[in-house]
């Protein structure tokens, strides 16, 4: 086999085979995951509160945006923008805390991947052609073992930078700390929705996005002679931070910006371009632009017809470094409403061969994609269902539960703002004088005791427990 340049970290000969491997359980990775998964199901829904569910939204988007997107994949796997060193470790570490790998791993994984899948044929691991429940055991709990493997390495850069290397050791500690930050915060249910339950959905879904991404969906454009051709995943543009644009990634790997066309939404683009009004990167660049070249008609028109259908033929080339500009096609229409351009230099490296527009007929089909993630969204539904407060804990003291007949009116007006609000465990305390105090949310019967108690002014109103969650009992006062 005639192998092809995919990465300059990627050494090969001529027994170097992309193809001929065996797919080995990987213990730790799929340890690791796998634990993280099963305590997000477990206990995440019966620890549901909403200041959970906020952590686990921000921390997602930002370790997935500043970190995995920018800092990972657009900074340091394919350099295609510079900044400050510090940003660059910022962006790293918040990648890192995403949970799939340190730097290093993920920069070999990636490395390794691109090159197989830039060959002419490659190990169904490496392009995710298998079905979709040994892709997802495959790629989450496995690893690929090539008889004849190229080597991998490190440019001096990333090789020699301690801050780097300290991150590959440890990349599995680096939640210990943010795991007690948010116990000390919040409590155990924040330790479950902002580690383990934002491991497991950002992990899953990177992996979701990579199986879809490489199996079908809206091209543009073919990488030719390549095993592993790209596709762009709309439903996933938002949440996949512009991941999700991955054939215009293929054709463009070089590019910080990877949603190419209007209405691509690419969050990690927009996050570098802040950092661009920031004065943060030094040279945003790699960005690729549209314009019309007379001079490629002869060599290229063969190409265009068989690929795009007959129509005049147009180049793409990437824009100048100094050029961050947006320069679409002439007419402001995307490739796929009638201009035919073929990709001819995305950029600098060698690897990058010609890719051709595709146009393919869109059609209203029930694709497996859309199955995923309507049935994700069914189970994420089901979860916050089960995990809100019962209807019973909801219930005023005018309906099925009514207070003791010797409250006060204040005592009265307290017990009806017990029932109305809080949930987990709570209790409800009076005392003399129309003294009383409650406490909800709490994990344990014995904790909302206590504080319900001390709000009711504690031994020198000699409160008494009146109510613990809904139903009432009978204490001995202080």
């Amino acid at each position: 086999m005639k192998l092809k340049l995919g990465s300059e970290r990627i050494l090969a000969d001529e027994e170097t085979n992309p193809l001929n491997g065996r797919v080995h359980w990987a213990p730790s990775k799929s340890l690791w995951i796998g634990t993280m998964t099963v305590l997000a199901v477990a206990l995440a829904p019966p620890m549901f509160s909403w200041g959970a569910l906020i952590l686990f939204i921000t921390t997602s988007g930002l370790t997935l945006c500043f970190g995995h997107s920018v800092g990972m994949h657009r900074r340091l796997i394919h350099s295609s923008f510079d900044c400050p060193l510090w940003v660059e470790h910022i962006c790293v570490y918040l990648g890192t805390l995403v949970g799939m790998a340190g730097p290093y791993g993920m920069v070999r994984l990636h490395d390794f991947r691109d090159w197989a899948q830039r060959q002419s044929a490659c190990h169904a691991y490496s392009c995710h052609q298998t079905g979709f429940w040994r892709d997802a055991w495959w790629q989450l709990h496995c690893k690929l073992v090539l008889d004849r493997p190229p080597r991998f390495q490190l440019e001096p850069r990333l090789a020699h930078d301690n801050f780097y290397a300290f991150l590959e050791r440890t990349w599995m500690c680096q939640q210990l700390p943010w795991a007690l930050l948010f116990y000390c915060l919040g409590g155990r249910s924040r330790v479950v929705w902002g580690i383990c339950m934002r491991i497991s959905v950002c992990v899953t879904g990177h992996w979701l996005i990579g199986h879809f991404s490489h199996r079908r969906g809206e091209q543009y454009w073919i990488v030719e002679g390549a095993a592993g051709q790209g596709y762009n995943v709309p439903l996933a543009g938002l949440i996949g931070i512009g991941e999700s644009w991955h054939n215009n990634h293929h054709g463009f790997p070089g590019s910080a910006q990877l949603g190419l066309f209007p209405g691509q939404i690419d969050l990690g683009w927009w996050l570098i371009k802040v950092f661009e009004a920031l004065a943060l990167p030094q040279a945003s660049r790699l960005r690729p632009r549209f314009h019309r070249d007379p001079n490629c008609d002869a060599s290229f028109k063969r190409t265009v017809k068989v690929a795009a259908g007959a129509g005049p033929s147009h180049a793409l080339s990437r824009a100048p470094a100094d050029d961050y500009e947006p320069r679409h096609l002439e007419d402001k229409r995307s490739p796929s409403f009638g201009w035919r351009p073929i990709l001819v230099d995305s950029q600098e490296r060698a690897h990058c061969q010609v890719a051709v527009l595709k146009q393919r007929e869109r059609r209203f089909v029930m694709s497996p994609l859309k199955i995923g993630f309507v049935f994700a969204a069914a189970i994420v539904s089901y979860a916050v269902f089960i995990a809100l407060p019962s209807p019973q804990a909801q219930v005023t003291p005018s309906s099925r539960i009514r207070p003791p007949a010797n409250l006060t009116i204040q005592q009265r007006g307290g017990f009806l703002q017990y029932f109305a609000t809080g949930s987990l465990h709570r209790a409800f305390a009076v005392g003399r004088n129309g003294a009383y105090g409650w406490e909800s949310n709490m994990e344990t019967v014995d904790e909302a005791k206590k504080r319900a108690l001390a709000a009711c002014g504690g031994p020198a109103e000699s409160c008494k427990i009146i109510f613990v969650d809904n139903r009432e009992v009978i204490e001995r006062a202080l």
